[in-house]
């Protein structure tokens, strides 16, 4: 599972857990963990892992959230509009925090560009705004090559 497979996952479980608040339970947040670190692989990265049980805890907040009866009248439709308002821009880190170790690991253009998508979820304000990938990756790789060899 890729990165950005696991950042998807994590929209997954948001959406789900928006759809049927009253469903999301330890049950169902166990087996969403279980199916991730299952297709993700033992070699799946430490810091991914965390962000991985953080946006599930994200999401227990949520169901919290929309189950409470001074809120659960007024749920959006929109599951992305439903999770800003349960968990505001912090319920998107654990995502671009992943998508970003991603770009770390293994660079890729659909990389670069969820993260510039998520960057602004999160921080309100964009990434990159300008660079492209190809720009981006030259940069990267300048840099790489002069912190080698000095």
């Amino acid at each position: 599972m890729s990165h950005l497979d696991i950042a998807a996952a994590i929209d997954r479980l948001y959406e789900q857990t928006a759809g049927d608040p009253a469903g999301h339970g330890d049950a169902t947040g166990a087996e969403w963990y279980e199916a991730v670190l299952a297709v993700a692989g033992p070699e799946v990265d430490k810091a991914v892992l965390r962000q991985v049980r953080r946006s599930l805890r994200l999401a227990d907040r949520m169901a919290r959230y929309w189950c409470d009866p001074d809120h659960n009248d007024r749920l959006p439709s929109d599951w992305r509009l439903a999770a800003d308002e349960a968990l505001g821009s912090r319920g998107w880190e654990p995502a671009l925090t992943i998508a970003l170790l991603g770009l770390e690991a293994e660079p890729t253009p659909e990389c670069f560009a969820e993260c510039r998508k998520r960057w602004r979820q999160v921080h309100f304000e964009p990434w990159m705004e300008g660079i492209t990938y190809s720009d981006w990756l030259g940069q990267r790789e300048q840099m790489t090559e002069g912190g080698s060899s000095g």
